[in-house]
């Protein structure tokens, strides 16, 4: 069962329905809603860290523990900004990871190949 309210702000009459006691917040005539939360993807940035690239898992670690000050300030856009660069920089963190390990086996067979390769034989062939 829903409720009429009548809130007196600044000589105007302001309606609100109340629906199971839950107050609905109200500035002048205006309703006021919280966008939800954004994500802070801080288990994200710290298992990027940790596990691959350190530089951008940190500055993704930053991000995400600003994430939650911004919404608490009422800065939802700059909360949003915030959740976005620490998804971006975990992202780029273990992308990272993965190029500098396909470039580490790349190198690690060559130099296997290499090794196996004897360099006298090389120099004293006949042409």
């Amino acid at each position: 069962m829903q409720k009429l309210r009548i809130v007196m702000d600044e000589n105007q009459y302001t309606k609100s329905f109340v629906s199971d006691g839950a107050p609905h917040f109200q500035q002048g005539s205006m309703q006021m809603q919280k966008p939800p939360r954004p994500d802070s993807y801080l288990i994200w940035a710290i298992l990027t860290t940790c596990m691959c690239c350190l530089p951008f898992g940190i500055y993704a670690i930053i991000q995400a523990a600003k994430v939650e000050n911004l919404y608490n300030m009422g800065d939802y856009d700059g909360a949003y900004k915030a959740s976005n660069d620490a998804k971006k920089w975990s992202i780029i963190s273990a992308f990272a990871w993965l190029i500098v390990m396909v470039i580490y086996v790349l190198l690690m067979l060559l130099l296997g190949a290499m090794s196996n390769i004897n360099v006298g034989d090389l120099l004293h062939t006949t042409i």
